[in-house]
């Protein structure tokens, strides 16, 4: 690292915070009791299916603009052009999404989307 990013008298070995994420009242587990715990496990499970089924009616509704949409012009082509960027950009990010998701054959039907 340059030196003129660090100030001086700067030394890494005293300066930086060290952390011990093995002890029991750390934040870390703190933390993961919370996460882990029924409650948010349920609000966890909520928010997957809402966003789900948002990126299910995304899908749908830029499926149907790409077909019956442009074929009956239904939005002027300025406006057709913005669309498509949005809702490709937002089926991309659902798609990001499920790839960070856990895999089980079902909940990750939007793996593909992320290629968009």
């Amino acid at each position: 690292m340059p030196d003129f990013i660090l100030p001086p008298g700067f030394d890494a070995a005293k300066d930086i915070m060290v952390f011990d994420w093995s002890k029991p009242d750390s934040i870390l587990e703190k933390v993961k009791k919370e996460i882990y715990g029924k409650e948010m496990s349920k609000k966890i499970k909520r928010a997957d299916f809402l966003f789900d089924l948002s990126g299910v009616l995304l899908l749908a509704v830029h499926i149907f603009m790409a077909f019956y949409g442009v074929y009956y012009e239904i939005l002027p082509a300025w406006l057709m052009v913005i669309f498509f960027y949005c809702s490709r950009t937002g089926l991309a990010a659902v798609g990001h999404y499920h790839n960070h998701r856990k895999k089980d054959g079902i909940t990750d039907w939007g793996d593909p989307l992320f290629d968009m």
